[in-house]
């Protein structure tokens, strides 16, 4: 096939994959190309790869893989900890995925099937040829794709705060496996400059608006001056503090991260969660909190807050019903609470993310020429 010697080493290391799971299959094919658009991912490189398999048998199969491979540039890998993330996606498909999906039975929660992980390599089932897709970046997340993403998202938390509640020993040797890999007390220089930029871009777009004659951002103005030298404590204490809503949160929680799948009708009908690099246990909120900083259409929140909040608290409850019955349900009051409790780290996150979400292609990183 044109193109299989530029994959032959991809064949080489997949052949080895699918011999550990399907001893006596051969790889009697391969093509590929990048899955991600330039600004897409900063974390990885991924590929897709079409594999034709051919078991012991000689009857022959086609395999839809998406492959994670860990940047190449040691530049970015150090500075964004790319091994670190590596390392924690695979314990999050080895071993947490694994275990919470057998606490479940067979309900199983919705992320793609896991082929293999390493700290160099993930290889996932291809969700696109099964018809799931992104909603587009730079748009966001009208108020039905929320409802949806939200309700996968209470799924999720409701499993491991169930698991917390019923077998608590089991949950303690879980969470023992996940390691915080983005804010860590020695990585504070990097992000106060990378938070003091944030903050001069908000600050600049704040003066902009007063410009137009509102007087109503002054304390926002006030507010963001006064905060940054201790944003970044701020959000090492929100993901240390451990309480009664603290879960196995994921970490990254925000559009491109979430996959969608369509009726004949256009309805949404199915959604896949994915990328577990960044997995910690913490407060529910931060999961939230991230989310609608970055993923939300212009008015969506301010307009739709409570109806979203009930989605999610509807989906954590039922779960929670289903497999710890004995459990106290989360009311919404201790869901505001702990929004409340931990707002800055949504304000912080914000600032962070909404300057790469919101990049045009043009203007993103490739993460492979930066020197």
């Amino acid at each position: 096939m044109k193109g299989a010697n530029k994959f032959e080493n991809e064949k080489i290391f997949l052949q080895k994959v699918f011999q550990k799971i399907e001893p006596g299959s051969e790889i009697i094919s391969i093509d590929g190309s990048a899955a991600c658009s330039v600004g897409d991912n900063y974390m990885s490189n991924v590929f897709r790869f079409n594999i034709s398999l051919q078991d012991g048998n000689n009857n022959i199969c086609e395999k839809h893989l998406l492959v994670k491979k860990l940047p190449t540039n040691e530049i970015w890998r150090e500075a964004f900890g790319c091994e670190l993330a590596f390392r924690n996606e695979a314990i999050s498909y080895n071993v947490v995925v694994e275990v919470l999906n057998k606490f479940r039975g067979e309900d199983k929660l919705p992320m793609p099937t896991c082929f293999h992980a390493s700290v160099q390599y993930t290889v996932l089932e291809d969700l696109k040829p099964l018809g799931f897709r992104m909603v587009e970046r730079q748009l966001g997340l009208d108020l039905n794709h929320a409802k949806h993403a939200l309700k996968e998202l209470g799924k999720f938390h409701g499993t491991s705060m169930a698991m917390k509640h019923s077998q608590p020993k089991l949950f303690a040797d879980l969470i023992s496996n996940i390691q915080e890999i983005a804010f860590l007390p020695e990585k504070e220089g990097p992000f106060v400059e990378s938070i003091s930029v944030s903050v001069r871009m908000a600050t600049v777009g704040l003066k902009v608006l007063k410009a137009t004659g509102s007087d109503c951002f002054e304390a926002s103005l006030n507010k963001i001056q006064t905060f940054k030298q201790s944003a970044y404590m701020m959000l090492l204490h929100s993901i240390q503090q451990r309480g009664k809503l603290s879960v196995i949160c994921h970490g990254d929680f925000y559009l491109n991260n979430i996959m969608f799948k369509y009726a004949e009708s256009g309805d949404v009908s199915e959604v896949m969660l994915i990328d577990l690099q960044t997995l910690r246990y913490a407060s529910l909120s931060l999961d939230l909190l991230y989310f609608f900083t970055s993923s939300l259409r212009p008015g969506v929140l301010s307009s739709h807050f409570e109806e979203l909040l009930e989605t999610y608290q509807t989906s954590l409850n039922k779960e929670l019903e289903k497999l710890a019955p004995a459990a106290p349900l989360v009311s919404l009051n201790e869901i505001y609470d702990e929004l409340q409790a931990h707002s800055s780290f949504g304000l912080i996150m914000g600032f962070l993310v909404l300057p790469a979400v919101t990049a045009l292609p043009e203007n993103a990183f490739n993460i492979e020429e930066v020197n």
